[in-house]
């Protein structure tokens, strides 16, 4: 039998199911291993949840959830985790700032309630209702390696190779 938990975090209220959620994620490898992605960005990623905000630690907790479990980010991370659940009640702004200095130095985060029958991609069998959890963060660099952005080209391509 479901045990629904009711989860209170900046404006929202939502109905929880933390144990289906865990027992849908915890066989998942964590992020940052090489069976699931050991990439800098992963494996800084990894060390990074350590330093996540308290608040924010607790409320992955409460919902049954574990943040090196899902996703594939970079420095600059984004996320959006599936857990079991329904949104009761949500702040009229959003995303929430869990806080925000600058451009550089934020967490923000957004509940959304996923619709029956929509086509969200997920590898994940979650029952209805579900949710999913959508974090935006700059993420310190922890690992010793300086960083490499595969965002940016190193060398502009010449045109007359063309």
């Amino acid at each position: 039998m479901t045990e629904w938990r009711i989860v209170r975090f900046h404006g929202y209220t939502v109905k929880a199911d933390p144990d289906t959620t865990h027992k849908l994620i915890r066989e998942l490898p964590n992020i940052g291993e090489k069976e699931h992605c050991n990439c800098q960005g992963c494996s800084n990623y990894a060390l990074a949840t350590e330093h996540f905000p308290f608040e924010v630690k607790k409320l992955f907790a409460l919902l049954g959830m574990d943040p090196v479990k899902e996703g594939h980010v970079t420095r600059y991370f984004r996320a959006e985790n599936g857990l079991t659940g329904e949104i009761l009640e949500q702040p009229s702004e959003w995303p929430v700032k869990v806080y925000y200095k600058n451009e550089t130095d934020h967490f923000l985060l957004t509940l959304t309630q996923v619709l029956p029958n929509s086509h969200i991609p997920t590898h994940l069998p979650f029952p209805e209702p579900w949710m999913e959890l959508y974090i935006e963060a700059y993420l310190p660099w922890l690992l010793e390696e300086e960083y490499e952005d595969w965002t940016l080209e190193k060398e502009e391509a010449d045109p007359s190779d063309a």
